[in-house]
């Protein structure tokens, strides 16, 4: 009798963990987050739907798949010293640092790294990371269009439509000027042009405001 409960004592308990771990999946795979688990060898544990859409790769991929197959090339030595940090008990928690996707990507993440000991052991690597690729290249875009602006020839002005303080104002106009950027920043167009003032220059510009004209031209 007593090995009978004992056993059926132990399908209840694994039963309940099974529960447990399909309510975690279910949840983890709803996150745009890219989550995987592994073994302090490197070897998958569980990866969710967010970390296999972004690197391309199949759950039955994943049980022949290494750490060290998804970190870009670049960043070998990072992954090493990741490792070792990790296992030795420390917790990341800010992460940069780029994969490879199946396909030959290159994909740039951020994220969190902790380690799972058991009576001093390393059991299991969580990681929780977000794909910054796209966000990386928009800054990188940005950064590479403010640099022709800054060196454009041209004067360039940029100012607010509600208090028309100028909000950006490139090196050939402040050149020209002799203000520096601070205290542009504190002026408007009206105090450079000194014909206007604000009801006439307001008035000037409402078609550009009312989209009734793309550009106005005057001296």
């Amino acid at each position: 009798v007593s090995t009978a409960k004992n056993i059926t004592e132990q399908r209840l308990i694994e039963e309940s963990l099974r529960r447990s771990e399909e309510r975690y999946r279910e949840l983890f795979d709803t996150t745009s987050e890219l989550i995987q688990v592994i073994t302090p060898e490197g070897r998958f544990l569980f990866v969710n739907r967010a970390w296999r859409e972004s690197l391309g790769y199949s759950e039955e991929e994943i049980e022949n798949l290494l750490f060290e197959n998804i970190f870009h090339p670049d960043n070998a030595l990072h992954r090493n010293t990741l490792l070792h940090r990790v296992l030795a008990g420390e917790e990341i928690n800010h992460l940069e640092t780029s994969f490879v996707t199946k396909d030959g990507r290159k994909l740039l993440i951020e994220g969190s790294v902790k380690c799972r000991f058991e009576e001093g052991i390393p059991k299991n690597i969580t990681c929780f990371f977000h794909d910054v690729t796209e966000r990386r290249h928009m800054e990188t875009e940005r950064l590479h269009l403010m640099t022709i602006l800054e060196e454009s020839l041209n004067e360039i002005y940029v100012f607010d439509s509600a208090t028309l303080r100028f909000q950006y104002v490139n090196q050939a106009a402040r050149r020209n000027l002799g203000y520096s950027l601070e205290k542009l920043t504190t002026l408007t167009p009206i105090e450079l042009k000194t014909e206007y003032n604000e009801q006439s220059f307001r008035a000037m510009v409402q078609p550009l405001l009312d989209h009734n004209k793309q550009q106005l031209v005057f001296e």
